[in-house]
């Protein structure tokens, strides 16, 4: 019964602990911990392997995967699945290992029941021995357990090493062949996994100049036995990096294996690099730079200091004392102790060169500290400054001139900041108000100029704020005077407005001048009215009485003097016409007038017309309806079987050229450059004259530019910033 109970025992614990170990494997990965909890499968795999040999060893095997399937289920990350990998092998590798070694005891043990039964049998002779058969045997299971635990600690302190570590065979050829062993950084550092790894060789890992130096540097190394040098691997995703190897040959009975201890020098390679950069940046630097012990002697300069004082060899500079450079040399021993006590010191000394000339230098000193923030050296930066005090000085004088040009301009200038305070004002602005310019900083220009604690309504630089664009109007101020203003935005680096620059012109005189002359404008077309009127009406009467003269008895002379006569009166009637519709123009101010709206106000005819213009408007005086009427008039006139009219908009250069074209018999070119001439036609002769005048008051062009036979074409050019498309902003 105690028999039985024994044997279970080691079931009943391979159970629990195999229970235990499962449930804190869900229990750990269930809260994202990933380490420690392996251990515990030791327990049930020690337990399998000695009580039940090869049955415990696939239990083992079972285990372990079972182990890796629940930790593949609780995450995705490579690394981590890579070491599950990793532990899945060892819990095999350890316990094939204790399988072997139980099996072997066992086998022993077997072996020593049957010589003790043989011993027992053969006699007393043989029961002398039975001790030390015995001894063996524990010496044999102390070995064993040597054995085992030295295995442990390899196992251990190779996985554990920061860095890679590979076992390789030697081919016949004598180049490095296949691994037999790697660590865990190892396959970290090429993107392997451990088998992936042990089916490679050296060279496939090797990089390209390893490869190319591998035949060469095998045959050295096979010689000395032993090599530290630097080399590249390759990864699996075919990058490469620089390694440092230290490999050693190890001689066993059986083969001649290589051992190689790999480290990655990506980190200490780009140090390396970057400190010949920084040396390189030093002498290749256009300041001038020198370092000096903590003494003050100096210890190095780069070229562009020999340039800066006109020495030509180092030679003639290392080893001096920092205060031989310059021309006060007590200045510039202060300089050096406020670096020693400060630790910097910047600003301005005067230089004396090799051949005694002086120059302004700029100076940048600093201590240089080492890795425990210890002072080792003193180190200065130098800039010629000679061009820059000149800039400077001339900087001063434009800076003076620009003062005397803004305050001598008759107009009233402002600098204002974003809150409207006043940063600058010239003579005139400050003098509008009866002070002086420094009187005006920093307040607000409204408060100056209106008395007003908040901004003032509709005013052109309250605009400029907010819409960033150049803003214009008049502004009229308590005293009654009134200024045209405008403000023009200055944006900063950011391209936020900075700033805004306020332009004022006194208009009050002006004003009154242009309401007096609109009143008498108003007196004057009054008056032409009047008088137009009661012309019109003497020639309409004039012209009535001439029908009503019978000529049928009269000489043939005068009949053609009346006829004369008749036409004199129908001309100054059309002139006097004409007077009417020039009297209107300019009287109103320009506006934006859209080009599609003019086009649908002319009547439809047998010509009819395409608009392909779109959306456009254009600066124009208001009459600018009459200028389509009369081409439309001109068109119907004079293009004899003319079909249809085309209207067409096209930039050029900045400009916008609107096109009128008819498919008529053209204008000669004799008459090109007359057709706009006042009386010039075969009716008033008026029409195109008035529609120059009348687009010339905002700078608008018009001229004939179609070909004689083909049609006329009248191009309309709108200067740039008189017009705006349909998705732009006037």
């Amino acid at each position: 019964m105690a028999s039985k109970e024994q044997e279970s025992i080691p079931f009943i614990a391979l159970t629990i602990t195999t229970a235990i170990s499962l449930i804190i494997t869900l229990y750990s990965l269930s809260i994202g911990w990933f380490i420690i909890f392996q251990n515990l499968y030791y327990i049930p795999i020690i337990i399998a392997c000695i009580y039940y040999y090869k049955r415990g060893f696939l239990f083992s095997i079972l285990l372990a995967i079972l182990y890796f399937i629940l930790f593949a289920s609780a995450t995705t990350d490579s690394d981590l699945l890579l070491g599950a990998g990793a532990r899945v092998a060892l819990f095999i590798l350890i316990a094939g290992v204790i399988t072997y070694l139980a099996m072997k005891r066992a086998e022993l043990a077997t072996q020593l029941g049957r010589s003790n039964d043989e011993l027992t049998a053969a006699n007393e002779e043989l029961l002398a021995s039975e001790e030390e058969i015995r001894s063996h045997v524990d010496e044999l299971y102390s070995a064993q357990q040597i054995i085992t635990e030295t295995k442990d600690r390899y196992l251990a302190l190779f996985e554990a090493a920061g860095d890679a570590i590979f076992l390789h065979r030697i081919e016949a050829d004598g180049m490095p062949g296949r691994f037999i062993e790697v660590n865990e950084r190892a396959c970290e550092s090429l993107g392997y996994t451990r088998d992936e790894l042990l089916g490679l060789t050296v060279i496939d890992v090797a990089g390209e100049k390893a490869r190319a130096e591998a035949p060469e540097r095998m045959q050295e190394f096979l010689k000395r036995e032993s090599a530290i040098f630097e080399s590249d691997l390759k990864r699996k995703d075919g990058s490469t990096f620089p390694v440092e190897v230290s490999a050693r040959v190890i001689r066993h009975p059986d083969e001649t294996l290589i051992l190689s201890v790999v480290r990655d020098i990506t980190d200490r390679r780009a140090a390396e690099e970057e400190i010949l950069l920084k040396n390189a940046a030093i002498d290749s630097s256009i300041n001038g730079i020198a370092i000096a012990d903590t003494s003050g002697i100096i210890t190095y300069v780069n070229p562009a200091f020999l340039s800066l004082w006109g020495y030509d060899d180092t030679d003639e500079v290392i080893g001096r004392s920092v205060l031989d450079f310059w021309v006060s040399e007590e200045e510039a021993e202060q300089v050096v102790l406020s670096i020693q006590q400060y630790g910097r010191w910047s600003g301005e000394m005067e230089g004396r060169r090799k051949d005694g000339s002086t120059m302004p230098l700029q100076l940048s000193g600093s201590i240089v500290r080492d890795a425990a923030g210890l002072p080792i050296a003193l180190m200065g930066s130098f800039i010629d400054i000679t061009e820059r005090t000149a800039a400077e000085a001339a900087l001063r004088q434009m800076e003076e001139e620009k003062t005397t040009v803004l305050d001598s301009m008759p107009v009233m200038l402002a600098y204002l900041n974003p809150d409207l305070t006043v940063r600058y004002a010239n003579q005139v602005a400050s003098a509008s108000v009866g002070q002086k310019p420094t009187d005006l900083i920093g307040r607000h220009c409204h408060e100056i100029w209106h008395g007003r604690t908040e901004c003032c309504e509709n005013c052109p630089v309250v605009k400029t704020l907010s819409t960033g664009m150049i803003e214009e109007g008049e502004i009229q101020i308590p005293d009654g005077r009134i200024f045209h203003l405008k403000g023009c935005p200055v944006y900063g680096d950011d391209g936020e407005v900075e700033g805004i620059i306020e332009f004022g012109i006194d208009i009050t005189e002006q004003r009154a001048a242009e309401n007096a002359l609109h009143i008498t404008n108003h007196k004057l077309q009054l008056l032409s009215s009047i008088t137009r009127h009661d012309i019109l009406n003497q020639i309409m009467a004039g012209l009535g009485f001439l029908e009503l003269t019978d000529c049928r008895d009269m000489d043939p002379e005068q009949v053609r003097y009346l006829k004369q006569v008749t036409l004199a009166l129908q001309n100054i009637r059309r002139q006097i016409e004409f007077t009417r519709e020039y009297e209107n123009l300019g009287v109103r101010e320009p506006a934006w007038l859209d080009i599609g709206e003019m086009v649908q106000t002319l009547p439809s005819g047998p010509v009819p017309v395409t608009n392909e213009c779109g959306k456009i408007a254009i600066y124009a005086d208001p009459m600018l309806e009459k200028v389509f009427s009369n081409l439309f008039d001109n068109t119907i006139s004079h293009a004899e079987g003319a079909t249809g009219i085309i209207l067409r908009c096209e930039r050029s250069n900045g400009e916008l050229v609107i096109s009128w074209e008819d498919d008529g018999p053209g204008i000669p070119d004799d008459q090109k450059g007359r057709i706009f001439a006042r009386g010039f036609g075969k009716n008033t002769g008026f029409g195109l004259f008035l529609s120059r005048e009348i687009l010339g008051i905002t700078g608008i062009e018009i001229s004939e530019t179609g070909i004689p036979g083909n049609g006329a074409r009248f191009e309309i050019r709108v200067p740039k910033g008189r017009f705006f498309l349909s998705d732009e902003t006037a």
